[in-house]
């Protein structure tokens, strides 16, 4: 409860839109419930696993506590603005993975370890299926809803995610929260596409007085599948 409350705070400022869904938020252990947890509107479920039969260590409560706050961004991003098709599945998952960290590192007694959690598991989960013959593009073509359920993968949460924290640095912290702003100020109770998204964070970028172009960043690292390369000059 209280790490949830947490949640709620930091969320609501951030991006300056109060939880929409009444007064509900429910938090439901399901037995032999075969995902992580899942972000139903006003009711979130968790599998049984995190209800921990000894007494967890400080790293292990901080991954529980981040998924509770994953599931509780999903509340903004994936409940309240909802992309219009499967290919902004990214939107979501990575979204709610960046987030859900950020608010560990600055709402709660977790900040010391919240990031060293997200580089050595989330980041690394990232460069090890991005190595694979079966990576995709993080932003890609999506035909049909099973194409959409192999997209559920270290793409999709850990490199989409890496990138999302990349781009807050490229642009600022407060051009990122000036363009999540203005993304939910314009979009509550709406459908989006990558480029509602993007041209929210190009924004946020101006607010600052930054120039993100976001066509450009899109090309290079949401549109291209597998690790950077780079080629010295000799």
């Amino acid at each position: 409860f209280h790490i949830t409350k947490q949640g709620f705070e930091f969320y609501e400022a951030f991006f300056n839109t109060p939880y929409p869904f009444g007064n509900k938020y429910d938090q439901v252990f399901a037995p032999e419930f075969n995902e992580g947890a899942m972000e139903n509107v006003a009711l979130v479920t968790f599998t049984e696993h995190y209800l921990f039969k000894t007494t967890p260590t400080r790293a292990q409560k901080a991954n529980y506590f981040d998924t509770v706050l994953h599931e509780l961004a999903h509340v903004w991003f994936g409940n309240l603005v909802t992309p219009q098709w499967w290919d902004g599945l990214w939107l979501n998952e990575s979204f709610a993975t960046y987030t859900a960290a950020l608010c560990l590192a600055e709402a709660t007694e977790y900040g010391n370890i919240s990031w060293q959690n997200f580089n050595s598991s989330i980041k690394a989960w990232a460069y090890q299926e991005d190595q694979l013959k079966t990576t995709h593009p993080i932003q890609g073509i999506v035909k049909d809803t099973d194409t959409c359920l192999l997209n559920f993968d270290g793409i999709t949460y850990g490199k989409g995610s890496s990138l999302l924290k990349q781009l807050v640095y490229v642009i600022g912290m407060d051009g990122f929260k000036a363009g999540m702003q203005y993304y939910f100020n314009q979009y509550s109770w709406k459908n989006t596409t990558i480029n509602d998204f993007l041209g929210a964070l190009e924004i946020g970028s101006q607010h600052v007085g930054g120039n993100f172009k976001a066509s450009i960043w899109c090309q290079q690292h949401l549109n291209t599948a597998g690790l950077n390369n780079f080629i010295p000059h000799i």
